[in-house]
């Protein structure tokens, strides 16, 4: 409701549209977000993030084609951005390709920035679970920012009834 009420007030606001297609998004009103998140691409198309959950929205309605198009386009360094174009792939069953960005990602991991948490959900994309867990716990280790929504992730829902998704829980105290 507060989102609501700042953008009456400052309809043109882009963090704000923004902030409400993710909230839209994260509370599983999928048409809300996506009519949001088109909204705010019409006013900024290289807002950080907006073009994410717009591809992580029609990722949870299978239509992976526009969620492919939507992450293609996001802003965010491709170190970011990568792994979870690779998500897309592997769930379109298009596994050669997340292989490749995987192995590209993999083979930087002792040179340079590597994104922890996506490269687990990539591994839990491709049902690499054991693997996909190594990951997640470098990203705890590493303090990786997007650890943070680890509870709400739908890129976690088919681990969540795993013990080892249970014990990070509780090595994070959460």
């Amino acid at each position: 409701k507060e989102m609501q009420r700042a953008l009456e007030l400052d309809p043109l606001n882009v963090a704000f549209n923004r902030g409400l297609g993710a909230a839209y998004f994260r509370a599983g009103q999928l048409e809300n977000a996506i009519e949001t998140l088109q909204r705010t691409i019409e006013m900024d198309p290289s807002f950080p993030v907006t073009h994410l959950y717009l591809g992580y929205t029609y990722m949870q309605k299978s239509m992976y084609e526009e969620a492919l198009a939507q992450m293609q386009k996001e802003t965010l360094p491709k170190a970011m951005i990568d792994p979870q174009i690779g998500i897309v792939y592997a769930r379109m069953g298009r596994k050669e390709e997340a292989l490749q960005i995987l192995n590209k990602y993999l083979g930087q991991s002792n040179k340079e920035f590597v994104h922890h948490y996506g490269i687990a959900c990539l591994y839990f994309a491709l049902a690499e679970n054991d693997l996909g867990f190594q990951w997640l716990e470098k990203a705890y280790e590493a303090r990786d920012p997007w650890i943070v929504s680890i509870k709400i992730d739908f890129l976690l829902d088919s681990v969540r009834t795993d013990p080892r998704f249970k014990a990070l829980l509780m090595k994070m105290n959460i």
